[in-house]
């Protein structure tokens, strides 16, 4: 069925916001000041990674992550999967599927399509029905049109995109003074619940520059938005910008930075060209700066490309902007499913957002709580306390464990910014496992939290009356 050819040649080719302004006058040393990328997951989960394993014999972990990148579209995966597939590397030989998979790659790059060529023309006559017939069943489930009705984002301009929850109040930050002293400027991208009141919960931070994050949670936390409409996953983006008067005194000032502008530039030249890192980087980076941007829907063509690619921050902010219509139709389907992805990646805020999204599906309860568990083993702060509030709430009694909740709560309670939401969870754990001594201690720990923010938390009362009365609070 196939002709004698050398086998294809592998593919290595690496193919609206919260603003805050500061005016200075004079001021000769201004920078804009980009998050560290160490956190950034690229290591574990995109192209050259994959390569790179390629090329060192590890066929098996290769190929998984060939074909998660090639079933979400990126045509270098693609044709790679359709070498390994040919060429039998941690799969049975099968020159059908490698063609296949290869055909999907086709009309993205010269190189791709004269080795797809090569591969069709190696077939017996046969062979090219087979070959053909194959191509085709699999384009139905991962060619571009399936694709684009599936998965891929439905573009939006930003006079169309209607924000699913709006503030009612937003707090300036400070500029921190060691970032103003030295002109740097940034953007801080903040994650975070709305809950019925319209009260921030769980703000964590997603990306951006660690001088402003303390200023940035802080602000964020007295945030208000509309009452009955709770929401899982809001962003703000916080600009810190310096622009300056021009020269001579007269008071006139420039709304554009000049050299923002630049670095922005180069920010884009990196990423039309570079790694999925520095594509996301752009894209995230640019968003928060409203005079400099393109509109999001343009950010979310990088973004994608990064997704594609396999990276797992990139794959949960495609996610949350389809739930969102951030620059695209709302599509709750196809951001679930790039959640999923990302969560797959153990990227923690997808893998919350996620558990969040299904807790309350009954068949979907316990993989709500694994989701929360491996986040919970990172480190993240709002997994922690979902998971403890389930541990120590649950009305299934095989899903509780007070004592699991209650070492979650006292760890993640100690740390967060979010002390209404700490204390109130590590009430409930102390309930649950019998302490109601120390539930009544902390409940009013965060009534005390909530008046000094103005907040009126009916909830919490409820919850203390509960424990006064020597009785643990369960959800229905």
């Amino acid at each position: 069925m196939l002709a004698c050819i050398e086998g294809p040649v592998f593919y290595d080719k690496c193919l609206r916001s919260q603003g805050f302004i500061i005016i200075m006058n004079n001021l000769l040393r201004m920078s804009l000041l980009l998050f560290s990328l160490a956190f950034v997951n690229t290591a574990s989960a995109n192209f050259a990674e994959a390569l790179r394993l390629y090329q060192a014999g590890n066929y098996e972990e290769a190929f998984g992550m060939f074909k998660r990148m090639a079933e979400v579209g990126y045509a270098p995966a693609q044709f790679n999967l359709g070498v390994m597939y040919y060429r039998g590397y941690s799969v049975a030989e099968d020159h059908l599927q490698g063609y296949a998979w290869a055909k999907l790659a086709e009309g993205h790059d010269e190189t791709i399509d004269k080795r797809i060529a090569a591969l069709y023309h190696a077939f017996t006559e046969e062979g090219k029905i087979k070959a053909t017939e194959t191509a085709v069943e699999l384009a139905a489930l991962y060619g571009s049109e399936e694709l684009a009705r599936t998965l891929l984002p439905t573009a939006l301009a930003d006079e169309d995109c209607e924000p699913s929850v709006l503030p009612v109040k937003k707090t300036q930050p400070m500029y921190p003074r060691k970032a103003l002293q030295q002109g740097h400027m940034g953007s801080v991208t903040v994650v975070f619940d709305v809950d019925p009141s319209g009260r921030t919960k769980n703000p964590t931070i997603l990306y951006g520059p660690e001088v402003f994050h303390r200023t940035s949670l802080d602000a964020v936390t007295k945030f208000r938005y509309e009452p009955d409409r709770p929401a899982t996953g809001v962003t703000n983006k916080i600009t810190y910008e310096i622009v300056y008067e021009t020269a001579g005194g007269s008071g006139e000032v420039r709304s554009l930075n000049p050299r923002l502008q630049e670095q922005i530039d180069a920010l884009k030249q990196s990423a039309d060209s570079g790694s999925p890192a520095d594509k996301y980087m752009y894209a995230l980076s640019t968003a928060a700066f409203d005079h400099h941007r393109p509109e999001h829907h343009v950010l979310n063509e990088y973004l994608v490309d990064a997704a594609q690619q396999g990276l797992p921050e990139a794959q949960f902010m495609v996610g949350r902007n389809l739930l969102f219509g951030e620059g695209c139709e709302v599509d709750t389907p196809k951001g679930m499913e790039w959640l999923k992805r990302s969560a797959q990646l153990d990227y923690a805020p997808a893998q919350y957002l996620l558990a969040v999204k299904t807790k309350d599906e009954p068949d979907k309860r316990r993989s709500s709580m694994l989701w929360l568990e491996n986040a919970a083993d990172s480190g993240h702060y709002p997994s922690m306390l979902e998971l403890a509030w389930m541990l120590a709430t649950n009305s299934d009694e095989e899903l509780r464990d007070p004592k699991r909740a209650v070492k979650l709560a006292e760890e993640a309670a100690a740390a967060f910014s979010d002390k209404i939401t700490g204390w109130d969870t590590l009430a409930a754990a102390y309930a649950s496992d019998g302490d109601f001594k120390r539930a009544v201690r902390y409940q009013k720990k965060a009534l005390k939290q909530a008046k000094k923010l103005n907040w009126e938390l009916p909830e919490l009362q409820a919850h203390l009356l509960r424990y006064g009365d020597q009785s643990a609070w369960v959800e229905e």
